[in-house]
């Protein structure tokens, strides 16, 4: 797939961040750097070097390193979306200093502004009734022309993918690698079907970055703030979906989570989200609705 066409301007400021990341530069300084002028705070003119012009010497340097990864992107159909880039998801303004300096995007890039979406999540190992809900209310929603947002873990996340795409709907996987790494391993095939049929796989690392405790973390503020809500299918009391909650409570995105007639141990972090009013009781979509 063609990735997006930058024009010159937003080139040179695309390998200029990208040369200033791999150098180390900080996420947060590197949003202050790119920033619109409306955006940075006023400074006293005192005549001295200001924001970019104090790296001159460390672009120079790791600018060839920054364009031979731009050229391999584009080699492999990658676009790289800067935060300042038009084609950037303005859903993921909300996680505001916090948001991706940049996200490495293959499939259709249309998905990021869906007119609806929702992040379905929940545990690696859910109980059969889970795994099903999952399914099911995925594939419902996604035959409402509704985008299914998920992280391409086992469990929940795997069988939200497969219901939206078993009705030819949309999904984007938000991945804790770099898109040229699966995790899991056994997600090989499914991450390739989400791109050959019209989805979307998503990261904010570079290619040949694996997967960490960290990233995980960091990939569940992405799949909190890129949905119109979330929902839960179903987590422990100190699940990792857990982290997924968090950020969509500071994004402000409504959330929901499945209720059980009896709770397996796998949904007790859905008992306590819903009698502590931190999340709604989902009702899903009836088969008059689809």
């Amino acid at each position: 797939m063609d990735s997006v066409i930058l024009d010159p301007e937003e080139e040179r400021k695309l390998l200029e961040l990208l040369s200033l990341r791999s150098i180390g530069v900080a996420p947060r300084k590197l949003l202050e750097l790119f920033a619109s002028r409306e955006e940075l705070p006023l400074e006293l003119p005192l005549g001295l070097p200001t924001g970019l012009d104090c790296y001159q010497e460390e672009l120079e340097r790791a600018l060839p390193q920054a364009e031979e990864e731009l050229a391999l992107c584009r080699h492999e159909g990658i676009s790289i979306l800067p935060f300042f880039s038009p084609s950037y998801p303005k859903s993921l303004e909300a996680l505001q200093r916090s948001r991706p300096v940049l996200l490495y995007a293959l499939g259709d890039l249309e998905l990021l502004d869906a007119d609806r979406s929702v992040t379905i999540v929940g545990t690696r190992s859910p109980s059969p009734e889970g795994r099903r809900a999952a399914y099911e209310i995925a594939r419902a929603r996604a035959m409402r022309g509704e985008t299914i947002i998920s992280g391409l873990a086992l469990g929940c996340d795997e069988a939200a993918h497969r219901g939206a795409l078993e009705v030819g709907g949309k999904t984007i996987a938000v991945l804790a690698t770099g898109l040229d790494r699966v995790h899991p391993e056994t997600h090989a095939s499914l991450q390739t079907e989400i791109v050959h049929h019209g989805g979307l796989l998503l990261s904010e690392y570079p290619l040949g970055t694996p997967v960490s405790k960290h990233h995980l973390i960091a990939r569940d503020r992405i799949q909190a703030a890129l949905g119109d809500e979330l929902l839960i299918i179903e987590c422990g009391r100190s699940s990792g979906t857990m982290h997924t909650i968090r950020f969509a409570e500071r994004c402000h995105r409504p959330i929901f989570a499945l209720s059980y007639p009896s709770y397996p141990t796998s949904a007790e972090g859905n008992e306590l989200l819903l009698r502590s009013g931190r999340a709604l009781a989902y009702t899903p979509p009836t088969s008059d609705s689809e």
